[in-house]
């Protein structure tokens, strides 16, 4: 049990990292970047719109008629706002805390799926792959549904399935490599 629970907390860790390196250190963000008089006009509008805390589309369909809505969504632009009027401290640990225990349930989980569908074998190759193929299910369904739903650029989603791929992958190489005990003898 102390090893499974040790897999699971340095897989965890590894997905961690990874999404630092990705993200944080923008090793490969899909992230677009605007110019700051870009950013200046886009958040002196949110400021003065009142705005509430929310994830908004623009253009929404239920503002307007079908047609109106129609019309405006081809004219342009459309976007997909998060919105957060009060700020946040980019510095809080306490995000970062939350960040390694999302990946913590994520490996955990990902360890139960393993438990069950690996049978006799243990083998570090077809572990590390199955995971990746778990993450690459998970990319599917959440980022590339992104391109028909939200419009989201295709090449920001690939990269970011990307992401979720390799992460899942980092997790089930660590946890196949600490745990190596026979899931068929813990049933």
């Amino acid at each position: 049990m102390r090893k499974k629970l040790l897999a699971i907390l340095l897989a965890a860790l590894a997905m961690f990292i990874w999404g630092f390196l990705f993200w944080a250190a923008d090793v490969g963000s899909p992230r677009d970047h605007m110019t700051r008089t870009q950013e200046t006009v886009i958040v002196t509008a949110l400021k003065l719109s009142g705005i509430e805390a929310g994830v908004y589309t623009l253009r929404d369909p239920t503002l307007t008629s079908p047609e109106q809505y129609n019309a405006e969504a081809k004219k342009g632009p459309v976007a997909t706002l998060a919105v957060e009027p009060a700020g946040y401290d980019p510095a809080d640990m306490t995000a970062l805390a939350y960040g390694y225990l999302h990946y913590v349930v994520l490996a955990l989980l990902l360890s139960l799926i393993l438990g069950r569908a690996r049978g006799n074998s243990i083998n570090v190759i077809d572990t590390t792959v199955y995971s990746a193929t778990i993450g690459l299910t998970v990319a599917v369904a959440t980022r590339l549904s992104d391109v028909v739903w939200l419009h989201t650029p295709l090449r920001a989603m690939i990269s970011e399935s990307l992401y979720i791929v390799v992460a899942f992958a980092l997790a089930g190489l660590v946890l196949s490599l600490v745990d190596r005990t026979d899931p068929m003898k813990q049933i």
